[in-house]
């Protein structure tokens, strides 16, 4: 053999720890010392594995990375990288970690399709969708993405994938210990076309009849909706992934299912499950405005009344019983506003599926309680100006014409504003409402209103379309009962908080022609509440179908109505401004129906007028408390001036008889004296003030006649001004010339819509809630608390086990 001289250097220092440990450099290879043993020796090729993992334990032991980095010309994460390599238990990782750039990655085939799908439907409805896609991806494929990475696997169909962190290990014990996960089925049935993958946002939602097999619910439900389990359950509606030519917005996509298994589930909004019946049946026929219809009357069920507010849910779990996924804010703005936009009547379709839960609605019933509901608008845009009842004075005012049914249900709502009187308004009221409404019962309906709507014109408007009217006289004087006339008499009751607390008012009623109108009935009411308090009035009817009885009823229990408005706004956010986007006069297309107004000119003059009356009747005034003034100065003068010669006669009589001696003074006699002259001093300046009030005045007088002919000469003159002027205008253009504009109130009246709907759904619960907690004082509130509590979701042989967590404190018996 031939002998060879070797070269040994010490090549590298081992941690301080170590001191026996050594790297040290021989001809080229890597030598791997433990004091004066070999332990290994490498070769420096960085394209062989033994290489890496010499250097991933180099970094391990503690030789620092600025060292390693400038010897071997490597990157030190990708030095941390084979050094993490080397403490991993994970096969997989080791050999995507040495394998290089051309490892296979952890992207399977179902990762990349999910991000490219995932991808499309995320785009475009939220700003963070990129962040919610990468947690998506974290949740169910354990991989961490980058934003970026996602993006070039949407773009190249998923040819890389960078894994940013090692996801946290199971062990065994772990592994073996989880059952397999099992999917709740979706009440939306599976789309013709191939379904999306896995959506963390849009989990799937339990149908009537699954909801009824988890967690049974009272039988009375199925009776109280008006149709069997199996149609409650057969009502679901079906979403759809394209886009609907009629409204430009983004479908919901299809949904997948999120997995639970036997090991309880925390869920935020489980007491939703408890409105499916009733949700399932309010769903408009469109799949566009339904999938909507779920997501805003989920969100309002649960406390959101506008978007705001929605921050304070959890969409993703709320999704999972609405069926369709969550949107950011400005995806729920776009989407409010898409609704209002839309070729399609969406708040007639809104109105028409809310028909189907209320009790006497359109779809059984004739009679409904008519009332505006004014709302004060305190921007600074020049809106016209009305009556605003709930300030009870004038200010810019937005209306909401609302209709409830006998039962306090609300039906109906319309949206103006001051531009339009409440009797020109009813009319195109009627005709929107007649769309709800079959077309052989569009005629013949009852409309229970306030003295509103009083006047000639009005009700000749609204019984010429063959409707009738139920109304308070307007102006009563309370001199309508005849004693000598029947009368019929009745009673009903009412409940307070629960049935056995009962009110019983006792009514008397005379019914006769309205000599005014013989279309119309008046009904003369005397109604005596608990308390024997006794309210005389007078009510007219045109319905000649209805009894007297039940007209008077109406109208007494017309609080129902005014008591649904004060719950709405509380509880819903009825009175709430969705948008303060407004609309010119100038640029309105069609512009509204025009109607006459006074001129400006005919306006001033009439202020001018009015003033200038107000003037000479504050003037007349002036003059006749003037003229009193002076009679009694004149009366008061007269009556002094007899008085100081009465006493002056008797100070000369008393000095006669009763001459006092200087020398020996009477100290009574003198006293007397001096009495009499300090009353005879005082009727003399009492004298001398009157007179001196009777100059002034008597020039007050001069003056007041003088400024009270010269005020009726300008009332002259004003009036034959007035007589000249031209009075009527163009309202239209009135607004115009002042630069008014009205409010975009569209998105209102999809936003109000909802509200109604999701109003009478909990209303609907409520009725069944209150046949076993029978306690008005707090059934809302408890059953409020109860919707919006959280919940477990487990699988227990083969059924969705759902446990709602009450958080409040009650007491045993409730």
């Amino acid at each position: 053999m031939e002998n060879r001289m070797v070269t040994i250097q010490p090549f590298l220092p081992s941690a301080r720890d170590a001191t026996d440990l050594s790297f040290v450099f021989s001809g080229g290879d890597i030598d791997f010392m433990l004091g004066l043993a070999l332990i290994e020796r490498v070769a420096c090729d960085a394209a062989t594995l033994r290489y890496k993992m010499t250097l991933g334990r180099m970094v391990n032991f503690g030789v620092p990375l600025d060292v390693l980095r400038k010897q071997f010309h490597h990157d030190h994460r990708t030095l941390r990288n084979w050094a993490r390599g080397m403490t991993s238990r994970d096969p997989d990782e080791m050999a995507r970690i040495f394998g290089g750039r051309g490892a296979p990655g952890k992207a399977c085939d179902a990762l990349r399709v999910y991000v490219r799908r995932r991808w499309d439907e995320l785009a475009g409805s939220c700003r963070d969708f990129r962040q919610r896609l990468a947690a998506e991806v974290k949740q169910y494929f354990d991989v961490e993405l980058s934003g970026e990475w996602l993006r070039q696997l949407h773009l190249d169909g998923g040819a890389a994938v960078v894994v940013k962190e090692e996801p946290p290990q199971r062990g065994p014990a772990e592994m073996d210990a989880e059952p397999e996960p099992q999917a709740i089925p979706s009440v939306i049935p599976a789309p013709a076309t191939e379904p999306s993958p896995v959506d963390a946002s849009s989990s799937p939602v339990l149908s009537a009849s699954e909801l009824m097999a988890a967690a049974p619910l009272p039988m009375a439900l199925t009776r109280a909706s008006g149709c069997s389990s199996d149609e409650i359950a057969s009502s679901g509606m079906t979403t759809s992934s394209n886009r609907s030519p009629e409204l430009p917005m983004r479908a919901a996509p299809p949904l997948g299912s999120r997995p639970v298994g036997a090991v309880p589930e925390l869920s935020h909004h489980v007491g939703q499950v408890l409105f499916a019946p009733f949700l399932a049946q309010a769903l408009p026929g469109d799949p566009i405005v339904a999938a909507a219809s779920r997501r805003w009357l989920g969100q309002t069920l649960q406390g959101a009344v506008n978007v705001e507010q929605t921050k304070n849910l959890c969409l993703d779990d709320l999704a999972r019983f609405t069926g369709v996924p969550g949107l950011c804010h400005r995806g729920q703005r776009e989407e409010i506003w898409a609704l209002a936009r839309s070729p399609v009547d969406v708040p007639l379709a809104l109105l028409a599926a809310n028909a189907r839960i209320v009790r006497h609605g359109p779809l059984d019933d004739d009679v409904f309680y008519y009332d505006p509901h004014s709302k004060e608008y305190t921007g600074e845009a020049p809106l016209p100006k009305g009556w605003c009842g709930r300030i009870h004075g004038v200010a810019k005012v937005i209306h909401l014409d609302c209709l409830h049914t006998r039962d306090g249900d609300p039906c109906f709502v319309q949206h103006f504003d001051n531009y339009l009187d409440l009797r020109d308004r009813v009319v195109l009221v009627l005709e929107r409402f007649s769309e709800l409404f079959p077309l052989e019962r569009r005629r013949g309906r009852t409309l229970v209103i306030d003295r509103g709507i009083y006047g000639a014109d009005a009700f000749d408007n609204v019984l010429r379309r063959g409707d009738h009217i139920v109304t308070w006289e307007k102006g009563y004087a309370r001199d309508g009962w005849r004693d000598d006339a029947p009368a019929a008499w009745f009673s009903f009751i009412r409940h307070r908080n629960d049935t056995g607390d009962l009110l019983t008012y006792q009514v008397e009623l005379q019914e006769a022609p309205w000599r005014r109108d013989p279309r119309f009935r008046r009904i003369v009411v005397r109604a005596a509440n608990p308390d024997n308090v006794v309210a005389d009035l007078a009510i007219l009817c045109s319905d000649k179908g209805m009894s007297a009885v039940e007209a008077v009823l109406l109208m007494l229990t017309r609080w129902l109505q005014e008591n649904d408005f004060k719950y709405l706004d509380r509880h819903f956010g009825f009175m709430q401004i969705i948008t303060y986007a407004m609309e010119c006069y100038a640029r309105l297309d069609p512009p509204p129906p025009d109607r006459p107004a006074d001129s400006v000119e005919f306006r001033k003059l009439a202020i001018q007028a009015r003033k200038q009356r107000g003037n000479l009747q504050k003037k007349l005034l002036d003059r006749e408390n003037a003229e009193d003034a002076l009679r009694r100065a004149r009366a008061d003068a007269t009556d002094a001036g007899r008085q100081e010669a009465v006493l002056n006669q008797q100070l000369d009589t008393r000095r006669r008889q009763d001459p006092v001696s200087a020398g020996q003074p009477d100290q009574l006699k003198l006293r007397h004296l001096e009495a009499l002259e300090d009353q005879v001093m005082q009727a003399r300046r009492r004298q001398a003030k009157a007179r001196r009030g009777i100059t002034k005045l008597e020039v007050r007088l001069a003056a007041l006649a003088s400024q009270i002919s010269e005020a009726k000469t300008e009332c002259d003159r004003l009036r034959n001004m007035l007589d000249l002027v031209i009075r009527d205008d163009s309202r239209l253009r009135l607004l115009i010339q002042a630069e008014c504009q009205r409010p975009d109130l569209r998105p209102k009246a999809v936003m109000d819509c909802f509200k109604i709907t999701a109003r009478n759904i909990f209303i609907r619960l409520l009725e069944l809630y209150r046949q076993h907690y029978d306690n008005r004082r707090d059934d809302h509130v408890i059953l409020r608390q109860l919707t919006r509590s959280s919940g477990v979701l487990r699988l227990a042989n083969g059924q969705l086990v759902i446990g709602l967590w009450h958080c409040a404190e009650l007491p045993p018996s409730t």
